[in-house]
């Protein structure tokens, strides 16, 4: 039975412990919809749009969505990388300590940018699996840093 979704990129989806990687071409219009993750968005190549909350549509190179908000993407025909984080990962509250006070935070050019070219680059040379989840893993971490984490996982979610 075929999807009645349509098809909004062509492309990847690379999987990590706490994470996920969408990368691909010819991103287009995602519905209304809310996760439980984080979503950092880049365009790899010219901007994509985001609105939430009945805002407006507006222009990223960048954005970090926090988790059960709803919202819309378009990614503008153009190459764009989604990471997504599980918010009770170290990361993940990093994230959230950082740029949890908005649904939608946009990331200067400045920070998208040196998360953007490695995975495009990558990407367009066809890079392996394992070579783009460390790119993107590596892209994570100029946002969160590597530093120890304060608190820990309740032990039951860490189990699941």
């Amino acid at each position: 039975m075929r999807s009645r979704r349509p098809v909004i990129g062509v492309g990847r989806v690379l999987l990590w412990s706490g994470g996920s990687l969408w990368i691909g071409r010819q991103a287009g219009v995602a519905q209304a919809h809310s996760h439980h993750a984080i979503q950092i968005t880049l365009a790899l190549t010219g901007t994509v749009r985001l609105c939430y909350d009945g805002q407006a549509w507006r222009d990223y190179t960048g954005a970090v969505v926090m988790p059960h908000h709803r919202h819309r993407f378009d990614g503008c025909g153009s190459v764009t990388a989604m990471i997504f984080v599980e918010p009770e990962t170290g990361p993940g509250r990093m994230l959230k300590a950082r740029f949890g006070s908005e649904p939608v935070s946009p990331l200067p050019e400045v920070a998208a940018t040196p998360m953007a070219e490695p995975l495009r680059q990558s990407f367009e040379e066809g890079a392996d699996d394992a070579t783009l989840v460390a790119q993107a893993r590596r892209s994570l971490a100029l946002l969160t840093g590597s530093g120890p984490l304060a608190g820990s996982i309740d032990p039951r979610i860490e189990r699941v």
